[in-house]
């Protein structure tokens, strides 16, 4: 089977598929989920809860070489403390590559029939044999990517077993739409039968494409959702930011360093608003070493790093020692039979594959709290309540480079922007605040109280085959004025660029809005560009967030390298805004 696109790194990451798959005891292949016996702990609890520095974290190795930095984690000693609230009557969907549905640690917040395995449709030299519609069993033996995720969003509490997910009763559901690559569309909510998506409170959506510039099909499904669904609520889509940071497979540059080789606007799903991208941290607070960065992350999460030096994120596994991640002899849990006799957990998950999970439970708390909150008000109480992260080794001031006779910033550190919002190129907003996002729903948040969101249409410019000027810093910069109500609040700005060029990855595409504040929507020598001369991209910022869009905006774009050239045809802006109060 494929990996997850946004699962390559080089055959590195610990939770990337290989082939393999699982026989009964008659020889045929497995494809549904028969519960093994387990013995419970007589003491209750979460044995390895301790262990799971994400939720709580002191500095604890899980398992690792080395420890991370106490603190570093998702805020949420309150909940922890209380034992509530627990995401319980939430629905969250893991769209994925499969759940075990009768994994020992899952299956009391699995809900009976309502996931849902495309397989079946399958042609028939493409299907499983021995099938069941609505167990979107993985029969690959090495390791299921979904049932990892679903136990970060949801393992169940306090039942003598394992650990604790972010939401311990949330309702789970498995659509195994990566293992078909079909039928998007149901999957994400768009289908009432086979499977019933439209009961989705909260999709995780942890995978990912490099290269796409944009994806008419899932605007259109993600537009339905947060219009129609949740009693036109909306429902949450939750998605991880992509793996891309290190991934320099045509060419390294010292500049990768600082912006990394893939930007996580290159993935099509990612550049649209409807989404919360989600970046990894490691332990120590840091951005994980592999974690795209990109004008169009929200928010970041815990994640870790690999699970021999440093930690990363303890969860479930394919039941049993011979399967699953733990069967490939990875240091960590799998070397500790008292912490895991049954070998039915992983200590080396990691990827932004592992920091949208904790996103979506975090998500499926707010909604426990208060049912009421639209798919706008989640994003805007977890960009409100956000914050910085302490790790060491993260930027802390601007990278300037020499291009031309000029200097031009390439990496931005934190920009507080007009409406008061932090916002940075590595972590969006900042990194999820469990306690302070709660406190703030149940003090004073009044549910749909951003005004009704606007999609503007697009303010075009012409530029008629302006040439950009090569290897020369100060580029090109040409104004477009938006004529927008003067009570407008900006909850996404995406731009339409168009052109062509010998060679797109030496563009650098930066945006000023008419309050000052500046944004790198594509960094330089962006990977993802690699092998286009056609520009015709569809790039999300969110860093405007709460400024008012009226007024001249400002676009700068800078070609970075010599000898190749090209030239600017034409760029537009569409404005997604509410009213704030």
């Amino acid at each position: 089977m494929t990996p997850p696109p946004e699962e390559r790194f080089g055959g590195a990451l610990p939770n990337r598929h290989i082939r393999g798959f699982t026989l009964n005891e008659t020889g045929e292949i497995l494809t549904r989920c028969i519960a093994p016996n387990r013995v419970r702990s007589s003491e209750g609890g979460d044995p390895l809860l301790e262990s799971q520095w994400p939720l709580r974290n002191v500095g604890q190795t899980a398992f690792a070489e080395n420890g991370g930095k106490a603190e570093e984690d998702l805020r949420m000693n309150d909940v922890l403390a209380t034992g509530e609230p627990t995401g319980i009557g939430v629905n969250v969907a893991v769209v994925d590559t499969g759940l075990e549905i009768c994994h020992p640690d899952l299956a009391e917040n699995v809900v009976q029939g309502g996931s849902f395995n495309f397989k079946i449709n399958a042609e028939e030299t493409e299907s499983w044999f021995n099938v069941d519609a609505f167990d979107p069993y993985f029969p690959g033996a090495r390791g299921d990517h979904g049932t990892s995720v679903a136990g970060i969003i949801g393992a169940r509490a306090e039942n003598g077993l394992g650990l604790r997910g972010v939401a311990p009763d949330a309702s789970l559901f498995g659509f195994n739409y990566l293992s078909e690559q079909c039928c998007l569309e149901d999957a994400l909510g768009g289908s009432a039968e086979a499977p019933n998506s439209q009961q989705i409170d909260v999709f995780n959506m942890s995978f990912g494409s490099l290269g796409s510039q944009y994806y008419e099909l899932a605007d259109g499904i993600l537009r339905y959702g947060t219009s129609e669904l949740r009693d036109s609520l909306g429902a949450i889509y939750v998605k991880s930011a992509g793996n891309g940071f290190r991934l320099c497979t045509h060419f390294m540059h010292q500049v990768h360093t600082t912006v990394g080789c893939n930007s996580s606007n290159g993935d099509r799903l990612n550049n649209l608003p409807y989404v919360i991208a989600v970046g990894a941290l490691n332990a120590a607070g840091a951005r994980a070493s592999y974690s795209s960065v990109g004008s169009n992350l929200w928010i970041s999460a815990p994640a870790g790093e690999y699970g021999v030096r440093e930690p990363a994120t303890i969860t479930t596994d394919q039941f049993g020692r011979n399967r699953g991640y733990s069967s490939r002899g990875s240091p960590g849990i799998t070397s500790d039979e008292n912490a895991d006799p049954f070998g039915d957990y992983s200590s080396n998950f990691n990827g932004t594959s592992a920091a949208a999970p904790h996103v979506s439970g975090v998500v499926a708390l707010l909604l426990e709290v208060e049912p009421n909150l639209t798919w706008r008000d989640v994003k805007h109480i977890l960009a409100r309540t956000a914050r910085r992260p302490g790790g060491l080794l993260n930027p802390i001031t601007d990278v300037r480079v020499v291009i031309g006779d000029q200097l031009v910033t390439i990496s931005q550190d934190w920009v507080t922007n007009a409406a008061g919002f932090d916002f940075h190129n590595h972590f969006g907003f900042g990194v999820v605040d469990v306690d302070a996002a709660i406190a703030l729903v149940r003090e004073d948040y009044e549910p749909d109280s951003l005004g009704t969101q606007i999609r503007s249409d697009w303010f075009t410019t012409s530029s008629d085959g302006l040439q950009i000027p090569d290897h020369d810093g100060s580029g090109i910069e040409q104004q477009l004025n938006l004529d927008l109500p003067a009570r407008a609040n900006i909850e996404a700005v995406q731009l339409h660029i168009a052109g062509s060029h010998e060679n797109l990855v030496d563009l650098s595409i930066q945006l000023t809005s008419p309050s000052g504040t500046q944004s790198i929507l594509n960094p330089v020598f962006n990977e993802v560009l690699t092998g286009n001369t056609t520009l015709d991209w569809r790039l999300l910022s969110n860093a405007f967030y709460g400024e008012s869009p009226r007024g001249a905006w400002t676009l700068h774009v800078v070609d970075a390298a010599e000898t190749d050239v090209g030239t600017l045809s034409s760029w537009a802006l569409r404005v997604w805004y509410g009213e704030h109060p």
